[in-house]
């Protein structure tokens, strides 16, 4: 009996001649070489005839030694020499396949190698956003502004750059899409710059700033009071059209009756969302104690294709061209200057001074009426027989209430003023500001009048004592 090795020596050579005689068909079998691919009947008798030698031969060796015949049935040994002819050629056939699949990995790593050098000088390494907003903060171009005639002056400058995209061009260079903030204190502005980098000696570098769209403004702040107020004169003119169509022109000018005078922002209403700012200008003239005042109701909008505001309404407060009594309101000092008397002079007058209070002053069509308060000297007595510093009979007032009226055809103001009765006599009061030598000048006089008995050659008469203090007055 052959040895186990000499078996599988044997089944080696058969598989080997076997596994070298075979190929792969369309259906993913092994068939003899030269043989059909008909299907399972050829694969069959292509695996048959391949055994048929080697176990012939075996059984030529087997039968010397225990002398059976060409009929006896096969040994054990026989199947294990097909099963290893079978299994040589499966192991054949793998490793091609392996060596094939081996390949083709190959081919597609080497291409995506090659790919990869081609792609890597375009993507990698291309400008972050970093890189991308320091440029365009540095050297995206100012949008131009026209401040108009009532923005606040400024300068702008970028303040913030946000990137939006990044994309690679057909030129190999890449673009990034950038937003750019301005900004002068009162005003932003804003508009997207296209960034163009292109590679050179291996770092990208910025070829070209493209704005293709106008800036868009948004305001920070409302208009320049200043610069409002230094335009009060067009102002007070485009006001004074609105009084024209509404029939007051023939009168004098706005632009004139407030001349020079004293104007202020008193109100100011600024919506940022909405662009809008509604603002009241107060305007004052003195002329000598007697004033105008008005006040100009202003409304701008801001234009954002501009980056401007625009005046779109103005309107003026009525009675903006009626003179007023205003600057008499207040409190009054009174230094005596002199007395005339209807006899000798009583000069108590001339220590105790006189106050005033004018506290209300009022205008009813052509009629303006002041009223206040006094405090001084009345004198009730009769004459002196000389001049004297008192008598008897002088009375201390004490915030006594008067009510006077404007007098007409008067060279300044004068108002003749009224206080209570008193059964001792009489005080009114005679206030004038102003006149045409002087018209700072402003004097009052106290007016004391008392009637007595007194008798010429035993005959008694009736008789009155009259006594008017001049003052001049400083308002305090």
């Amino acid at each position: 009996m052959p040895s186990l090795a000499a078996l599988w020596q044997t089944g080696e050579e058969a598989g080997s001649r076997a596994g070298g005689a075979m190929d792969e068909d369309g259906r993913g079998r092994l068939r003899p070489e030269g043989g059909e691919a008909d299907g399972r009947d050829a694969d069959a008798e292509a695996q048959k005839t391949a055994l048929q030698p080697t176990v012939a031969n075996a059984r030529a060796r087997a039968g010397g030694r225990d002398g059976a015949g060409e009929g006896s049935l096969p040994r054990p040994e026989d199947g294990l020499v097909a099963r290893a002819g079978a299994g040589a050629a499966r192991a054949g056939a793998l490793l091609a396949a392996h060596r094939l699949a081996t390949l083709l990995t190959g081919a597609a790593i080497a291409l995506l190698v090659v790919v990869g050098t081609l792609l890597s000088p375009v993507m990698a390494g291309t400008p972050d956003a970093t890189r991308v907003r320091a440029d365009a903060l540095a050297h995206t171009p100012v949008p131009t502004h026209d401040g108009g005639p009532w923005n606040h002056d400024g300068v702008l400058i970028a303040t913030d750059a946000q990137l939006r995209e990044k994309s690679t061009e057909a030129s190999g260079g890449i673009s990034a899409r950038t937003t750019v903030t301005y900004s002068d204190g009162s005003v932003e502005a804003s508009w997207d710059a296209i960034l163009l980098y292109q590679r050179s000696d291996g770092s990208w570098e910025l070829e070209s700033i493209d704005v293709p769209q106008a800036a868009s403004w948004r305001p920070t702040s409302g208009p320049d009071h200043q610069k409002l107020l230094a335009s009060l004169e067009a102002l007070l003119t485009r006001a004074e059209a609105r009084l024209d169509s509404q029939g007051d022109d023939g009168e004098e000018s706005l632009a004139n009756l407030y001349r020079d005078c004293e104007a202020s922002v008193t109100n100011d209403e600024l919506d940022v969302a909405a662009r809008l700012d509604k603002m009241t200008v107060r305007c004052s003239k003195q002329e000598g104690f007697a004033s105008r005042n008005c006040d100009l109701s202003l409304t701008l909008r801001f234009v954002t294709a501009s980056g401007v505001w625009e005046l779109t309404d103005v309107s003026v407060s009525d009675g903006a061209k009626e003179l007023g009594y205003e600057p008499l309101k207040g409190s009054w000092s009174g230094s005596f200057r002199t007395q005339s008397s209807s006899g000798h002079k009583c000069l108590s007058g001339r220590d105790a001074g006189l106050r005033l209070s004018i506290d209300e002053v009022a205008t009813s069509g052509d009629t303006t009426m002041i009223a206040g308060t006094l405090d001084g000297v009345a004198h009730f007595h009769p004459e002196p027989e000389r001049d004297s510093t008192g008598c008897d009979g002088d009375s201390a007032l004490e915030s006594l209430a008067f009510t006077g009226t404007l007098q007409d055809g008067s060279d300044g103001l004068v108002f003749d003023c009224e206080t209570a009765d008193d059964v001792r006599g009489s005080v009114s009061l005679r206030l004038e500001f102003g006149n045409a030598q002087n018209p700072s000048a402003a004097t009052a006089t106290l007016v004391s009048t008392h009637d007595y008995q007194d008798s010429f050659l035993l005959v008694p008469y009736q008789r009155t004592a009259r006594y008017e203090d001049e003052f001049v007055l400083r308002k305090v």
